[in-house]
């Protein structure tokens, strides 16, 4: 493992990753944040050794930790990175005041939007990234949501982490870039359809109250002592436009299959 220290608004977090070609790019893409004093790790990233050879035909996987939680797998080296720079800027979204940020993420299945809390992906993402694709189901890049304080949409994410100039054109020089992933980002506002939480029943899908799911929603933001009231009532909006359901506490399966039913009946 190579260690790197780094820091955004003076918090500290520390990198380690089982490549010493991608702590040097890191290192010139990260340059910025880079600091001397040695922070405790807070991310893990491994990477992929190499394409699939004819010995061994299996997609290579690239993974970031969040501690000891994976966050990301993917064979496409791109959208690790979205994931990671998405997570990094996390660390200052209590001091905002220009949206409502919260760890919570949209999914689509067609044409139709959910809202789901983060910690949801990494569970889902068990069951393995062709089944998820037979499912029809889209899943984010990134790690939570601005939602704008007037309208109540989920609009795209402003540019907090800054990579240096050229540094994703140069990342292609020094690995394979070979993986695909279909991960989405919010390029637009954005209305949502369905706002999800997860309960504590055995009910796979259950309907709520937009009371129960508006005070479930705004305890996922992380700005709320900031915003105070204005964050509630952003949310109401946001709320109120869609139909409200909470997951049971299931298995992986479980919980997409209940996913599904609420975005379907949609």
């Amino acid at each position: 493992m190579v260690n790197r220290s780094y820091a955004l608004k003076g918090l500290g977090f520390g990198v380690r990753t089982t490549s010493e070609e991608f702590a040097a790019w890191l290192d010139q893409a990260l340059e910025t944040y880079r600091v001397t004093t040695e922070a405790q790790p807070y991310y893990s990233i491994v990477i992929a050794d190499g394409p699939p050879t004819e010995s061994h035909v299996k997609e290579r996987y690239h993974v970031l930790y969040r501690g000891t939680l994976a966050i990301a797998k993917t064979p496409d080296l791109f959208t690790l990175l979205r994931t990671f720079v998405s997570d990094m800027a996390s660390f200052v979204y209590d001091q905002r005041e220009d949206a409502i940020y919260a760890d919570v993420v949209p999914v689509w299945l067609g044409g139709v939007c959910g809202l789901v809390p983060a910690v949801l992906i990494p569970y889902l993402t068990t069951l393995g990234r062709r089944r998820l694709q037979r499912s029809g189901l889209t899943l984010p890049a990134e790690t939570a949501v601005a939602v704008s304080l007037d309208s109540g949409m989920v609009m795209p994410m402003p540019t907090i982490v800054s990579l240096a100039s050229r540094s994703l054109e140069t990342l292609a020089g020094v690995f394979p870039l070979e993986g695909q992933d279909q991960r989405a980002t919010v390029e637009r506002p954005l209305a949502v359809d369905v706002v999800l939480s997860i309960g504590s029943g055995d009910e796979q899908l259950s309907p709520v109250t937009k009371g129960i799911a508006l005070y479930r929603l705004a305890s996922h933001v992380a700005n709320l002592d900031q915003l105070g009231e204005k964050a509630v009532l952003g949310l109401r909006p946001l709320v109120e436009r869609a139909r409200c359901f909470e997951l049971g506490s299931g298995t992986p399966a479980g919980l997409l299959a209940g996913l599904l039913t609420a975005l379907r009946a949609s």
